[in-house]
């Protein structure tokens, strides 16, 4: 099941606003299709709406109306257009086909089985044109991930205000079902001016970890051809140190169908 992301809305540009690593490439991407693209859990828009200014034809797709309303509200006062639709990534049931579906940041992994994530790649393969591009990435589970205690909440960033003065810091603190593949983490999100926490905010997020090999059956099960596997967004190869998984996919004919 896909956890509530409701509770992300009015907060996810403030802990998330310093990711900007992989929008470059996507937009690259992005920029090369002349035809239409479709991001699925696309939240407030952080790659949405960039990718809207350099393609022609921009769908967002996420579960949380909040998250969608949010992205509209942004999208508007940007003077972006683009399609928005709040909608199961699963069971996508939008009238268009398209040349290009991304799941960036780990969207892919908030699905949190396999059967799940099957249905999310065969609902992703009857709305992709047959060689159309596919694009997901995903973080690799190393011993450094496991290497924390599910009893400590553990900072990892610290994000400062020179307008408002307010730092923020984003703690987490997670719990690993290595049978299940899972991880469920809770993070605390505090606001800081001088010496004084002045609000402190709980949300919750759950994500599936896949292993390469595992990856590589899902997708060509699912009529998914391998094109490239990145260890990172500036093309360079996987290898034994990447920490990411960039997955370049190409919509192929069903054995089955």
């Amino acid at each position: 099941m896909i956890s509530d992301f409701d509770q992300w809305a009015n907060l996810y540009d403030r802990v998330y606003d310093d990711v900007t690593c992989d929008i470059p490439f996507y937009l690259n991407e992005a920029s090369k299709i002349n035809g239409s693209v479709l991001e699925l859990g696309c939240g407030t828009g952080r790659m949405t709406i960039p990718m809207a200014k350099v393609a022609i034809d921009v769908t967002g797709v996420d579960i949380s109306p909040a998250m969608i309303c949010k992205l509209r509200e942004k999208a508007a006062s940007s003077g972006v257009i683009l399609k928005s639709h709040v909608m199961d990534m699963r069971y996508l049931k939008l009238d268009q086909i398209y040349q290009l579906v991304v799941v960036p940041y780990r969207g892919f992994q908030s699905i949190m089985d396999v059967k799940g994530q099957e249905k999310c790649l065969n609902s992703i393969h009857r709305h992709v044109e047959h060689g159309g591009k596919v694009i997901i990435d995903m973080f690799v589970p190393s011993r450094e991930l496991f290497d924390q205690y599910n009893d400590i909440s553990y900072q990892v960033k610290e994000i400062s205000s020179c307008a408002s003065r307010v730092v923020t810091t984003v703690w987490h603190r997670s719990n690993f079902d290595r049978h299940n593949q899972t991880i469920e983490t809770c993070l605390k999100i505090e606001s800081i001016v001088g010496d004084i926490v002045k609000e402190s905010k709980y949300v919750n997020f759950n994500l599936r970890y896949l292993y390469i090999h595992e990856a590589e059956y899902l997708f060509k099960n699912c009529g998914f051809r391998i094109n490239e596997l990145y260890g990172g967004f500036n093309g360079e190869s996987f290898g034994e140190s990447s920490t990411n998984m960039v997955w370049i996919l190409e919509s192929e004919k069903k054995s089955n169908a």
